[in-house]
């Protein structure tokens, strides 16, 4: 089987990824994600639909930590859409010492009254058919995220991100600085205010506009989602 030649070979490589997964679940939410067609990389930024997630979680191992809160924000034609915003907390059995639950800006009955992990994740699905992921270090979403769909589901939640973190990196790199690149840091650079850090819903929101100013900065009405991914 040839790579398709309108394919990047990244490109190339998610498609093979989306089909096997699609293969290995039947769960309906799952599918339609797996099967919704993604913007071309020459799409205009202004036309790409982005999901900004964050999750808010007990580590950073996504083989024994657990999602504790979800937050997406959809930006839709260049414009963040805080009134389509979405914030879940997910119930957790566990024990937490209050200064996590201090920074995440959660309580034992916050958690105790959450809804079940797969109830948490069938609504976030039910916002990705066809949009890009956005979220600022992505791989710590990414694997969340596909842990979560592959325990419940049988399998992977494929699907194209932009990580705002890297394209941060990337910016400071050709400018020869060595700076942070965390997210609140990255946002004074653009001139955006502080928010709350380390809560779902604020961290998407704040990660939806670092983008849309990082976009900007790399060309404005002329950035095409291949300037981004």
């Amino acid at each position: 089987m040839k790579p398709p030649t309108s394919y990047s070979l990244a490109g190339w490589q998610l498609a093979r990824r989306r089909k096997k997964a699609l293969s290995a679940t039947r769960h309906a939410p799952l599918r339609t994600v797996l099967e919704a067609s993604l913007p071309a990389p020459s799409t205009p930024f202004g036309d790409v639909p982005f999901l900004c997630l964050d999750f808010e979680t007990t580590g950073l191992d996504p083989a024994r930590d657990h999602i504790l809160s979800i937050g997406c924000v959809p930006i839709v034609g260049g414009m963040v859409q805080l009134g389509a915003a979405h914030y879940w907390i997910v119930d957790f059995a566990g024990t937490l010492d209050e200064e996590t639950l201090a920074i995440h800006g959660l309580t034992h009955d916050d958690l105790a009254d959450g809804i079940p992990l797969a109830q948490a994740i069938d609504g976030l699905l039910g916002q990705m058919p066809g949009v890009v992921m956005v979220a600022h270090q992505a791989s710590i979403e990414r694997q969340f995220l596909s842990a979560a769909t592959q325990e419940l589901y049988g399998a992977a939640c494929e699907t194209l991100w932009v990580c705002t973190l890297t394209l941060e990196r990337q910016r400071l790199k050709h400018t020869g600085q060595h700076l942070s690149v965390r997210l609140s840091q990255s946002r004074e650079r653009y001139n955006l205010p502080r928010y709350k850090a380390h809560h779902a819903l604020m961290d998407a929101f704040a990660g939806g506009e670092l983008l849309l100013a990082q976009a900007a900065h790399i060309g404005g009405d002329r950035c095409k989602l291949a300037a981004l991914v």
